[in-house]
């Protein structure tokens, strides 16, 4: 049976392979079938899969298949030089339902037991880089006062009254309140936020929850301007 949860199904990888992708290739995992029982043997169950791909001399490169919030991901492997037929005896090799199949840039799901074929969308729109994860979110903590008497942050907010109240704007991949609480410890911390930070500005996070690396890095500071123009005066760096 082709679940649905496999028609959405998004593939990420480190990186393209050198050449970039083949105009045919599988893309197989030896995990438990999507929310299927038991997930303590994947990795054991992976490793079992590059062995037998190896084996089996066929050109392959790490590849996760994952719901498209990325919550749900199952590694496997894109392989190459194989054929349709090769493909699912590995997919039933390893108790899959579906394999999927990828040619020329069309991804179709494959069943396993009668090799019925479901057209899944393609290659181009599906496909992700680890890069690309949407894993950071950004913060505003709220200072003292005091945080006004370094010449830096004055520097830094030179149309800020001496009287606006100060805030840090930061991004992380952590809960806000344990990243603030690293802040105090002095691990990966900011001085202003070590010596003068208060506690989270919640009102005051944007409304955006989780975004990739780049795109996280300049709504940080997008965010920390915006804040400025309202009359903050803010730490950003």
């Amino acid at each position: 049976m082709i679940r649905s949860e496999y028609l959405e199904t998004i593939f990420i990888a480190k990186k393209v392979p050198d050449g970039g992708w083949p105009d045919r290739f599988a893309v197989i995992t030896a995990c438990n079938p999507f929310s299927n029982g038991d997930r303590a043997d994947d990795a054991a169950a992976t490793l079992r899969l590059r062995k037998h791909i190896s084996r089996m001399r066929f050109m392959k490169c790490r590849i996760t298949g994952a719901s498209p919030d990325w919550a749900h991901q199952e590694p496997g492997f894109a392989v190459w030089g194989l054929s349709i037929e090769q493909a699912l005896e590995a997919g039933r090799t390893f108790f899959q339902n579906a394999v999927f199949w990828v040619e020329e840039g069309n991804i179709h799901v494959v069943s396993c037991p009668g090799g019925a074929r479901t057209f899944v969308g393609r290659w181009e729109e599906r496909f992700r880089l680890w890069s690309e994860m949407p894993a950071y979110g950004i913060y505003v903590i709220r200072l003292d006062a005091a945080a006004m008497n370094s010449k830096r942050f004055r520097e830094a907010n030179p149309c800020a009254p001496e009287t606006a109240e100060c805030l840090y704007v930061g991004m992380t991949v952590c809960d806000a309140a344990d990243r603030f609480a690293q802040h105090k410890s002095g691990y990966k911390a900011c001085s202003f936020v070590r010596k003068h930070g208060i506690g989270l500005a919640h009102e005051l996070f944007p409304s955006t929850k989780s975004l990739p690396l780049e795109a996280a890095r300049k709504l940080e500071i997008d965010h920390a301007n915006e804040l400025r123009s309202l009359g903050y005066a803010v730490w950003q760096k």
